[in-house]
């Protein structure tokens, strides 16, 4: 699959998916003007794989700018390839807030919270695939992908890839990325793992096939579940400021 000249992540400071995203990229056959834009709405989170992903191509002797972008739509200006992979942010809070006041705080119900307080950023996506005269490469890896993947109105690669990461595994992943930035550990293991990942394969051979799994009625679906789970609540209150 031609790759084209810019691709975006979207989430790159995730310690979920930041290590197996850029030592999967580090694996494809890039050509040296490609360019690897890494968007993250934390500082600290963005430039930390910024400087992962410059490891992972050194160590891969993979020539290829990169560059951390603080701005969204910079960050998909001209992008060819975007990987979606981000999180609540900002508003965790929010959710952690909800599913105290909810009387079923059951998985169901805390995926329909999480997808409710993405849905705002899919709508930035979704209004810069609206504009282009030819769809990128799109990949969602935005979790929980089953319900993402109906915010996202066009055609995409949706993996429920990689898995989530426990308390205790957020934090060993972020000092394990510290020494490989340091240079303390070589970074083989995760390049060498992530070699034939789920997200190489669907950038080269195109599998699984992209999907259009768009459902204009999802968000109104999953308000009027959490107002009848939390009676009293107003899901509307999780797009308050």
């Amino acid at each position: 699959m031609l790759l084209g000249p810019k691709i975006a992540v979207i989430g790159a400071g995730s310690l979920r998916a930041g290590v197996p995203i850029l030592a999967s990229l580090a694996n494809l056959p890039l050509a040296p003007e490609t360019r690897l834009s890494l968007h993250d709405e934390h500082d600290e989170a963005l430039d930390l794989f910024e400087r992962l992903a410059r490891v992972f191509a050194a160590t891969n002797d993979l020539e290829l700018s990169i560059q951390a972008a603080d701005d969204l739509d910079h960050a998909l200006d001209g992008a060819s390839v975007a990987i979606l992979a981000f999180g609540l942010g900002k508003s965790a809070a929010k959710a952690e807030a909800w599913m105290r006041t909810c009387r079923d705080a059951s998985l169901r119900i805390a995926t329909m919270v999480r997808a409710t307080l993405l849905h705002p950023k899919f709508e930035v996506i979704n209004e810069w695939l609206y504009g282009l005269e030819a769809a990128p490469i799109l990949v969602n890896l935005v979790s929980p992908a089953e319900r993402s993947s109906q915010l996202l109105t066009g055609e995409a690669f949706h993996l429920d890839w990689p898995p989530p990461l426990g308390q205790d595994r957020r934090v060993s992943t972020a000092h394990q990325v510290l020494r490989w930035i340091r240079g303390d550990d070589l970074p083989y293991e995760p390049l060498k793992t992530n070699a034939e990942s789920p997200l190489v394969s669907a950038l080269l051979d195109a599998k699984p096939a992209p999907e259009n799994r768009f459902n204009s009625q999802a968000l109104a679906t999953w308000m009027a579940e959490l107002a009848a789970a939390c009676p009293g609540c107003a899901p509307e209150a999780l797009f308050a400021d």
